[in-house]
Formats: C-alpha cells, structure tokens, sequence
C-alpha cells in the first residue's frame, strides 16, 4: 500500500484529504502543525525520515490574509520558507509533492480567468507569501503538482457559508461584496481532484507536473454566492427570512490586504491532463451548512 504524508491534516481541507486518500486505498500519515512545524527544516527531514512516504501533499498553511500584513515573516516562515523544506525533503528521496497554492498570486482586473502560463503578480503579503512557496517547490528539484484554488470552503470550518449563516440568524440587513469576482471551491471536490493527481502520479503515469488550477463553477462574487447560501440555510430551516442580503463595494469593507477584483480560474489544463472536471459548488452548500459547528 502507497504512502501519503500529508501536511496539514489538522484544518478543513487537510480533514477531506485525509477521507478522500483512505478511500482511495491509500495509507496516510498525517501531520498537523502539533507535529511538525515545517518551517523548521530539521523537523521535517526528522517526519520524513520517520514515515517514509511515496509521495506528499501539503495543505498547511498561514492563511490570516489581513493578519499576514502585519505578520510578513510569520507568513513567509510557513507558506514560502515550509513549502521549500517539504519540496527539498521530496527532491532528496525523489518522490513527488502535491502543493496547495491560491488564487491569490494574481492580480486583476482581467478580461479572462487567470490561466497557469500567466505570470503571477500577487497585491498582498498573504499571496507573495504564496508565490515564494510556489517559486521555492518549482526550483526544488522534485516533481511537483502547485494546485492553485479559490474561495475555499467546507463542512469542517465555518467560513464564508458559515459567516452568512451567523449573520442571517443575527437579523437585520447583510451587507456583502459584489464587485469581485470568485470561483467559489468545495475543500471536499479538492481532496478529490488531490486523490486523483496522487493516484496517477503513484500509478507511474507520467503526467506533466508544474502548476494546474482548480476552483468550482460557474464563476459569481461573494453577494451571489451568499445569497445562494441563504437560499439553501432557509430551505434547511437554519434561519427565518426575515434579512436583507444587500450588494456592496469592497471598498465599503476597509481591510489591511489588497484583494484581488476577479479571482476566476480556467481549469481547462487540470480537466485535459487528468480528466478533472470542475465541481458545482452549489451542490456542496447544504453539506457544508449542516457540517459546520456554530453557535
């Protein structure tokens, strides 16, 4: 039985890699940040050396976007300095990495999703952050699958679907930004779509390595999206009607990162190469609505 170590196991995305990788046969050892700290070199040379894995996935990350402004070197610690440790480690024992990048490496507006032959160019700590990991995991020597997503969201953590909810069951009026555009991403069809790459890569198919994206369909912006959540919350009985989903700038939303207008993702290159089609991420809202832990 093939071995994943899979980095990150203790957030959302890292939960659903966890299921999706047993599922499909594999056998996992799993690090959260307890574990293993991967901004220290030494202890992930220690994990490697102790789990022997044939391939690795990396799903741990600082993710505090406004908070990386004021945390520069926390940020770059983890998502650019821990992403070349574990890509050095795999290069050293010649076994492939499978990265989780972000949308967020680009800037925008755009006329067109942004597509893995543009050159990123990230508006904020958070994504430089993100691209000095990419950049670090491409010059490593290993084979490596950069797996660039956007919107992230799951029935293990709250976040944005969960955010809505609370504010829903709050009442009132619910201001949300409308001017920027996102494919919105279930972290379960991502942990599939990771399953997938793992099994093709461990099957010694060959396919081409190097950065692909996946996101969920169609496109829309966060006031969409959350009027879709409420939508589906009401249905479930999860809150009254009695609230005001109201479109809004961004810019009535001061925040420390600069975000980018249009985070779309063509997912055409992943689709051709292993035959991964981008999910609905409507079909994931009422499992994420009735799996996120709120008050």
């Amino acid at each position: 039985m093939k071995r994943v170590l899979l980095m990150g196991s203790g957030g959302g995305l890292g939960r659903e890699c966890e299921q999706a990788l047993l599922s499909s046969g594999f056998s996992v050892a799993c690090a959260p940040h307890e574990i293993c700290d991967i901004s220290d070199s030494a202890d992930v040379k220690s994990l490697f050396e102790g789990t022997a894995p044939d391939i690795a996935v990396n799903a741990a990350a600082y993710t505090d976007v406004d908070g990386a402004e004021d945390e520069r070197d926390k940020a770059f610690a983890v998502n650019a300095a821990g992403a070349g440790n574990i890509a050095s480690e795999c290069a050293a024992r010649s076994i492939a990495l499978i990265h989780i990048s972000t949308d967020y490496v680009f800037s925008s507006p755009r006329n067109a999703p942004h597509n893995e032959a543009e050159i990123p160019h990230a508006l904020c700590a958070y994504g430089e952050s993100k691209l000095e990991g990419e950049r670090q995991v491409a010059s490593s020597g290993c084979r490596h699958f950069i797996i660039r997503t956007c919107g992230l969201f799951c029935r293990y953590r709250p976040g944005f679907p969960g955010a809505i909810l609370r504010k829903l069951r709050q009442g009132g009026v619910v201001p949300v930004v409308a001017d920027h555009r996102i494919c919105p991403t279930p972290s379960r069809a991502l942990a599939q779509a990771i399953a997938v790459i793992a099994r093709a890569e461990l099957s010694g198919a060959e396919k081409p390595d190097g950065a692909y994206h996946f996101a969920g369909a169609p496109d829309t912006t966060w006031y969409d999206f959350a009027l879709e959540v409420a939508s589906r919350a009401r249905a479930l009985g999860l809150c009254d009607g009695n609230v005001e989903i109201r479109p809004a700038a961004a810019a009535d939303f001061p925040q420390k990162a600069v975000r980018p207008e249009d985070s779309r993702l063509s997912c055409s290159r992943i689709q051709k190469v292993f035959g991964i089609c981008q999910p609905s991420w409507k079909d994931y809202i009422d499992e994420t609505l009735q799996g996120t832990s709120l008050g």
